[in-house]
């Protein structure tokens, strides 16, 4: 029998003492709401300060007292770090439909767009749960628009409700005809899946508008429980890097009115350092939890129920953790809640002792554990105390840790284990974990063999939830267990961790993964300092991988410093012409190619392709750099003299027996972007085909190098006239790296324009310059903003602009982008030449026309010097020029 005194069949209420002060200014927020602004409160501190518990007695006053025109909701962000915006919105969508008691809100729009978001972004795969789905549209979108109806969403509509109530379906849909098609829709055609996201909080605000405008006085309210987990080290840095979640959050907010959001975390929002203005928006509104001073610490134990004073005393004592400025002790909420549960599953025959001698805040968490467990018994003890070395745990992991080390606990006990007051959920998935407390607490109890063995034998479960058969398989899942065996590992053995990364991470590389892979990268990077000293050649080889990553990350300055510093080890201890040093240029030179410094990347790479010709037979090496030195050519615009390096490329692996297969497909796509660029059109076409097959075959058709040959094969189809043909292989291209690189990537960048070229050459005008701007607003923010790609685009915007009349806005792009190109590639530049002839229009739109025929002849004769007259923009140059030549 427990000895607490009272009945808690409410068990929160004994977490809930000395939060009068938060709980005054919420309900003075929550009454103040104002229907034409939206108001901030953010309650923020130390893990175990009750910033939950504060958010349960919120819920439970709202659940009691809550006006009826007030709309609200919760979500709990516990373990999702890098949520979608789409995903995080959906989750404030169902919270307040979940809570409403009254007439429920409806996000007709809302329901709408995500489900046009998640057909496009998640083709095939089972959609999220919608609470209460207005006209179960997640499904209903995936229907086919009608075009005799007015609203090219209302067919499958009425497929679906069937035709008795079609009048009512119809009237509905027309109220919001006008806002689907500004949202949804461009030309008929619905927006694509990562547009519609990037819409979705002014869509979402755009609901609570029309229930206001229905409802006059409504007032609505979200809380975000543990926020500091979708950001980066608890929203500390957050701001260092974009996080896509955190601003569709900021972007609601500001939009709304007539709203309260009420955050929880670890750390105050930092709004103010991406937008000044929301210093004066936050001042006083965001503040601190601290712990409980013992006055209110004994309440906290009278509303648990224990009676007795002198236990009530050692209880916080042992509870006690730090002093306050004035001296006195400071107790943290959940060590009082362990101390509980420890009197809460004692018998009456069981004398405890509370005390704990030690001041120290870590022995009294250990000793405090330690009680707790004894009291739950040795089968369950043995258990939690296993499940707590692994970072997040599901039914499976549990189930592994009972059967491997015979802890006796039942498999149906998972329920128990999941219901533990201090065990949380991880995410939207089925993963829980300990409080961080918690969790280090348990750990700490462990004697050191104990818990190499549990991280040993956890490792090789890991291991095996990684492993794929085929590369196509690959998936986020593979991703998040060979993390999770590489923290194992490294927890027994940092070196071994090491070398199981150097053969096990190249299969889950050019997957669109790499930037959760980082975790494990920058990890490799600090053993290998700790295990072989800062300098070796094994730091040289961990820096070179997280470099790598960054690249394919699009980060290349910071990936630059780390190529930088891997070579200078290299010459040092490998000596200018060892292997090593030579596949170490290679990395450095692509580094630089990438962000337009082509003269540099050349000189690297000859002295790399120098290196292995003199160290003899590695076909493979030599073929690689081979193509990545024709590659730096044909981007300077010397096609003939990059095809015999491809050439020799070629005869290396037409062999068939040198080159991993993924290799081989990169040969075939550089010669044959060389061969295009001749005009060797039939011979470029054949080799595009055959990479495609080979990477579809070799990493599955959605892996960001099919994206690679996808791109290479629409040029070669744009440049010979067969634009509608090359749109679609852009578009599949576009939709690839989308969903592997997000929209912040410059290769994403790359895809949006070249699908803007194609739209452009169809005449389709008005569309092509929303990719193009797109596009351009990408590259601005990744790259320099005088990098040649960005200029490039800033060229083909401004003919795109030309083309629709608007002559006095694209004067300026096209001045501000053969600056650029000017000063990356000088006069004798094919890119220079043709944003020459791309001003040499504009100079003609506007009626100068003897001004158009002297750029346009100069870029001509450069382009005829440089390229010859087999390249296509000489080819289209010169019908230009005859085009003016004759009578209108």
């Amino acid at each position: 029998m427990s000895t607490l005194a009272t009945d808690r069949s409410n068990w929160m209420t004994r977490h809930f003492v000395d939060r009068e002060e938060p709980v005054r200014l919420f309900e003075e927020a929550e009454y103040a709401i104002k229907n034409e602004a939206h108001q901030v409160l953010t309650f923020h501190g130390l893990g175990g300060q009750g910033k939950t518990q504060l958010r349960y007695r919120l819920e439970e006053i709202l659940s009691k007292k809550a006006p009826p025109h007030l709309s609200w909701g919760a979500v709990d962000l516990n373990g999702q770090v890098g949520v979608r915006p789409a995903h995080l919105l959906l989750q404030m969508r169902n919270a307040v439909k979940k809570n409403t008691k009254n007439e429920k809100i409806s996000f007709p729009l809302f329901d709408l767009a995500f489900g046009y978001f998640w057909k496009d972004a998640h083709p095939g795969q089972p959609s999220p749960m919608v609470e209460e789905n207005w006209w179960d549209l997640v499904s209903v979108a995936t229907g086919t628009a009608a075009q005799f109806l007015p609203i090219p969403y209302l067919a499958p509509v009425l497929e679906k409700v069937g035709r008795a109530v079609a009048k009512y379906a119809y009237d509905k849909l027309r109220e919001h005809e006008a806002d689907a098609k500004t949202h949804l829709y461009s030309r008929e055609t619905v927006l694509p899946s990562h547009e519609i996201e990037r819409r979705l909080p002014a869509i979402f605000v755009r609901d609570l508008q029309l229930w206001q405008k229905d409802r006059p006085g409504s007032r609505f309210l979200f809380m975000f429980d543990q926020y500091d987990s979708i950001l980066e080290e608890g929203g500390a840095s957050n701001l260092l890097r974009p996080n896509n979640a955190d601003s569709a959050v900021r972007e609601l907010v500001s939009m709304c009115s007539g709203a309260l959001f009420v955050f929880f975390s670890r750390e105050q929002l930092n709004w103010e350092r991406v937008d000044p203005s929301w210093a004066k928006r936050l001042d006083g509104r965001q503040h601190q939890l601290c712990g409980l001073s013992e006055k209110h610490a004994e309440a906290f134990l009278e509303l648990a129920g224990v009676a007795n004073s002198a236990t009530r005393s050692t209880m916080i004592e042992a509870a006690s953790v730090r002093p306050r400025s004035n001296g006195e002790s400071e107790c943290f909420p959940l060590m009082l809640d362990l101390g509980v549960t420890l009197l809460e599953n004692a018998t009456s025959s069981d004398q405890i002792d509370f005390h704990i001698a030690d001041v120290g805040f870590s022995a009294k968490r250990h000793e405090l554990l330690s009680r707790v467990l004894r009291s739950y018994g040795a089968p369950l003890q043995a258990t939690l105390v296993r499940l707590a070395v692994c970072r997040r745990f599901d039914r499976a992991v549990f189930a592994f840790i009972v059967n491997a080390f015979r802890t006796g606990v039942p498999l149906d006990a998972w329920s128990t284990v999941a219901s533990l007051s201090f065990v949380r959920p991880m995410g939207e998935g089925n993963h829980l974990t300990f409080h961080d407390l918690v969790r280090q607490g348990l750990e700490a109890t462990m004697a050191r063999d104990e818990l190499l063995e549990t991280h040993r034998l956890l490792f090789q479960h890991f291991e095996e939830a990684a492993t794929v058969k085929r590369l196509p398989d690959v998936s986020y899942m593979h991703v998040a267990s060979a993390a999770e065996a590489f923290h194992h590992c490294n927890s027994y053995s940092p070196r071994e961790a090491l070398l199981w990364w150097e053969v096990k991470g190249s299969s889950f590389r050019n997957n669109g993964l790499d930037r959760f892979l980082e975790e494990i990268d920058l990890a490799c990077v600090s053993i290998a300092v700790a295990s072989f000293g800062n300098g070796s050649i094994e730091h040289a080889a961990a820096q070179e991988r997280w470099a790598g990553n960054l690249d394919t990350q699009g980060r290349y300055s910071e990936a630059e410093a780390l190529h930088r510093r891997a070579l200078a080890v290299r010459e040092a201890i490998e000596g200018d012409a060892a292997r090593g040093t030579a596949a170490s240029l290679d990395g450095l030179a692509y580094n630089v190619g990438v962000q337009g410094r082509y003269a540099e990347a050349e000189a690297l790479q000859r002295r790399a392709l120098a290196i292995r010709e003199a160290l003899g037979p590695s076909d493979r090496d030599i073929a690689m750099t081979l193509r990545n030195l024709g590659s730096t050519l044909d981007s300077c615009g010397r096609h003939g003299e990059a095809e015999g390096y491809h050439r020799r490329a070629s005869a290396i692996w037409e062999r068939g027996d040198v080159l991993a297969p993924l290799d081989m497909a990169v040969c075939m796509d550089s010669l044959a972007w060389n061969l295009d660029a001749q005009g060797k059109h039939t011979e470029a076409a054949d080799l595009y085909q055959r990479a495609l097959a080979i990477c579809e075959k070799e990493v599955g058709p959605r892996s960001p190098r099919v994206a690679d040959s996808l791109d290479g094969l629409g040029w070669s189809l744009d440049v010979q006239g067969l634009h509608a043909q090359a749109q679609a292989k852009f578009l599949r291209g576009f939709r690839i790296r989308r969903l592997a690189w997000g929209m912040k990537h410059h290769l994403t960048a790359t895809s949006l324009a070249n699908l803007a070229g194609s739209t452009a050459a169809q005449g389709q005008y008005a569309r092509a310059e929303r990719f193009y701007r797109r596009a351009l607003d990408v590259l601005e923010k990744v790259r320099p903003a005088s990098h040649w790609h960005t200029a490039a685009v800033r060229s083909d915007l401004a003919a795109c602009i030309d083309e629709r009349g608007r002559f006095s806005e694209a004067a300026p792009l096209h001045h501000e982008a053969i600056t650029c190109l000017l000063a990356a590639f000088g006069e004798a530049h094919a890119r220079t030449c043709w944003a020459r002839y791309k001003f040499a229009r504009h100079r003609d739109f506007r009626g100068d026309r003897d001004g158009a025929t002297l750029i346009g002849q100069r870029a001509l004769e450069t382009l005829l010097a440089l390229s010859g007259l087999a390249d296509w923009r000489v080819h289209e140059l010169q019908q230009w020029m005859a085009s003016r030549s004759r009578p209108s």
